[in-house]
């Protein structure tokens, strides 16, 4: 008697081959950000603050201070920074390894996820591999600083790789599980509050779930599950209470400073327009995979009539196409689309909040819907064309692997520009027109390497659009001093401190730009009074001890770089200072 193989055993093979093969584009794609630095934003301050690894002191800032500041509350994203620090130290490759790996463990769980719910390889093959090398999340993946990302959607998809097994064989385990992963999704990064709605969407598909109620008023008709048949919206209780609790802690300040009162709700009417072209935007990116790798060199987006008609009228040509097609049982397009309103509802949000177009980040559970509409969308528009038997399968293979080779090589070519600050912004400044940059933070980039003359030429092009700018003046005095022009660089410290005389950087530049020119006295006055106003800044603490060994006071200079160093344990310039006091002693 012949013995037929298992399902299990039969699709093994497939699912082995198809899983390397994930495994292998994702690194011909990223493997080269092994060797990159680290491109520098405001948010890199976590590498700073919890430079020293893990401390008491560390962890309270992580769990208990974040609470009270209007930023995103991510805890876990931070803590994560703070275990870098302790296990891996300041190199930047193995950052890049681990962030690497978290998109790969998202990748595959991802594909086992849908093999497991769908029943089919190479669809959920096709998902997972648009997901894994298109060029929307080569910003997730290849910058270090901003691995939340990574680690929201390594959690999430560990949490539908969990859910399914809870849906086939419910358990208090398995929910458990499943819910501490939602936690450790959310508490990396707060943009996925909606995971609960999109939960709903995958128990209509392509779990098809059926609740009890609906199994005994027996509403199945043709085969065919109803959306309201299969809610558990019970189950899903505490995962929206914990988004809610989130919202109240100010995890997206957007939401949780929402307000009745008349001013305040003209203003978040406002935002609506803008969210609708961010989320064409979104789309287009998506679809088109066009665009700029980071938007944090470029000015803030003034939008246009045009631009919300046209995107509300894609919107709504789309959600009529998905209702009709659910209609006619193409749940994946309903579904997929869905997916992707929900999961970019709160990264639109920010965009609006902060007149920005998108950001790629976001993006990186939100494209997910699109990818679903694309995968087992395609060979359904073949059969509707006619193509089918050999033909089609011919023709799916071929297109599936033109578009995985086109992305491959754009998302390559994207994660080279992410090398190092100086490489980003200098790509930035080569495809998007004068007029959008921001020159403030393009000469900030050139100032942090060393690229003086780019950066006072940055500097004085923001200066001539807004002269009444504190932070610009100050800016660009750090360059002049850093070009020896210590005159000029009083001069825009003086108008700084017009602008805002408790501007703490103004002071710092005003006296480092006296000590270059010999006043010991005078720098030292400055210094104290930037300390007094940000008593955290390490670096004034390092330019004091300066001014004091100028004076030949080498005790208080020493005590003024240990406290540089007791805030941040890694900086070379105060450390070098004091072995050189102290190999003196």
């Amino acid at each position: 008697m012949k013995i037929m193989p298992s399902a299990t055993n039969r699709y093994f093979l497939p699912v082995f081959l198809v899983s390397l093969g994930l495994v292998f584009i994702n690194l011909f794609v990223y493997f080269q950000i092994l060797d990159f630095s680290m491109v520098y934003f405001e948010e890199e301050e976590a590498f700073i603050v919890f430079a020293d690894g893990v401390t008491l002191n560390n962890i309270k800032k992580i769990f208990i201070d974040a609470a009270t500041s209007k930023n995103w509350y991510q805890p876990i994203a931070l803590a994560s920074c703070m275990l870098d620090a302790e296990f891996l130290g300041s190199a930047f490759g193995p950052r890049h390894m681990v962030d690497l790996c978290l998109h790969i463990g998202s990748v595959l769980m991802i594909f086992l996820f849908f093999r497991m719910a769908t029943g089919t390889v190479w669809p959920s093959a096709g998902l997972a591999g648009l997901f894994a090398v298109h060029p929307i999340n080569v910003e997730s993946v290849a910058w270090v600083g901003h691995h939340d990302a990574g680690l929201t959607l390594f959690f999430l998809s560990f949490c539908l790789v969990v859910y399914f097994y809870y849906v086939r064989s419910p358990s208090i385990t398995r929910y458990l599980i499943c819910f501490a992963c939602f936690l450790l999704a959310l508490f990396s990064h707060p943009r996925i509050l909606t995971f609960p709605l999109l939960l709903m969407l995958l128990d209509f598909w392509p779990l098809s779930r059926i609740n009890r109620r609906a199994r005994k008023s027996q509403v199945l008709s043709n085969g065919q599950v109803s959306f309201t048949s299969t809610l558990h919206i019970r189950e899903k209780f505490p995962f929206f209470c914990v988004s809610l609790l989130m919202v109240g802690l100010g995890g997206i300040s957007e939401l949780s400073t929402f307000s009745l009162s008349s001013e305040s709700l003209f203003l978040e009417i406002s935002l609506i327009p803008k969210i609708l072209v961010s989320y064409g935007a979104y789309l287009w990116r998506i679809v088109l995979f066009t665009g700029v790798e980071s938007n944090r060199y470029i000015m803030p987006y003034s939008i246009s009539t045009w631009q919300v008609v046209a995107s509300l009228m894609v919107l709504v040509a789309i959600s009529i196409c998905a209702f009709r097609l659910a209609k006619k049982g193409h749940f994946y397009f309903a579904v997929g689309w869905a997916w992707f309103l929900i999961a970019m509802a709160p990264g639109a949000l920010a965009n609006a909040a902060t007149n920005s177009l998108f950001a790629d980040r976001y993006a990186y559970l939100g494209a997910i819907g699109i990818f679903i509409i694309f995968v087992w969308g395609v060979p359904r528009m073949l059969e509707a064309l006619g193509v089918a038997g050999t033909l089609k399968r011919i023709t799916v293979i071929g297109l599936s692997c033109l578009v995985l080779a086109v992305l491959m090589h754009t998302a390559r070519s994207q994660a080279g520009h992410w090398r190092d600050s100086l490489s980003l912004v200098r790509h930035t400044l080569a495809v998007v027109p004068p007029e959008r940059i921001s020159h403030e933070s393009v000469g900030a980039v050139f100032l942090e390497n060393n690229a003086i003359e780019e950066a006072v030429h940055h500097f004085s092009m923001a200066l001539r659009s807004n002269p009444d700018s504190a932070s610009v003046h100050v800016n660009i005095s750090s360059a002049l001093i850093r070009a020896c022009q210590p005159e000029r660089a009083i001069y825009h410290c003086k108008k700084a401190l017009l602008i805002d005389p408790e501007n703490s950087e103004a002071h710092h530049n005003f006296g480092n730009a006296l000590l270059d020119l010999g006043d010991c006295d005078g720098a030292i006055i400055h210094f104290r009074r930037a300390l007094e106003l940000h008593s955290a800044s390490y670096q004034t603490y390092n330019s004091m001890a300066v001014a004091l060994l100028c004076k030949g006071d080498k005790k208080n200079a020493v005590a003024f770089l240990k406290k540089a160093l007791a805030i941040y344990p890694a900086y070379e310039t105060a450390r070098k200072n004091l072995d050189r006091i102290t190999g003196e002693y």
